[in-house]
């Protein structure tokens, strides 16, 4: 076997050794999150991301509606641990979790809509999530309504909306 060979073969062994690394550290954080649970995993290297916080939520008996408003400020582009996952991508994930198998829908209120093209940030926010999970969560996403449409549609002056949510 000649150096090419055998610096495939090394190479090879590195990528083999970082996934057993990866499975072996998701499978201590899965040990620890079932451990501590999310309210004793606040901050811990293996929670990744802190609780998170919708503005308004309106539960039935059949149906969970959280709303995300964002007034004068931006969703958040990304995580401290993760670039692709924005804003939007947690709190799908979260509501799904909080709904615990109830129907759930998210929406977000912004000064302007979102773009088109949403579908596919979420997607690779979610890079833990099979396609079809991914896609099953994204359903949940009834999409987005500027503030002055909201105004519009509830008779309330668009001027007359606070700065902040």
């Amino acid at each position: 076997m000649g150096t090419r060979g055998l610096s495939g073969e090394i190479d090879k062994r590195i990528l083999e050794i970082r996934r057993l690394d990866r499975q072996e550290a998701i499978q201590e954080a899965l040990a620890r999150l079932a451990a501590h649970g999310a309210a004793g995993s606040f901050r811990q290297w293996w929670a990744f991301e802190g609780r998170t916080a919708v503005d308004c939520f309106l539960p039935t008996k059949r149906l969970r509606v959280y709303v995300e408003g964002k007034r004068t400020d931006v969703l958040s582009p990304s995580t401290d641990w993760y670039p692709f996952r924005n804003q939007l991508t947690r709190n799908l994930e979260s509501a799904r979790e909080d709904a615990n198998g109830i129907p759930f829908a998210c929406l977000l209120i912004a000064e302007q809509r979102l773009p088109p093209n949403m579908e596919a940030i979420i997607d690779s926010g979610l890079p833990h999530l099979r396609q079809r999970e991914r896609q099953d969560l994204f359903h949940h996403f009834l999409g987005s309504i500027t503030w002055r449409e909201a105004a519009e549609a509830t008779g309330i002056a668009y001027n007359d909306l606070p700065d902040t949510v």
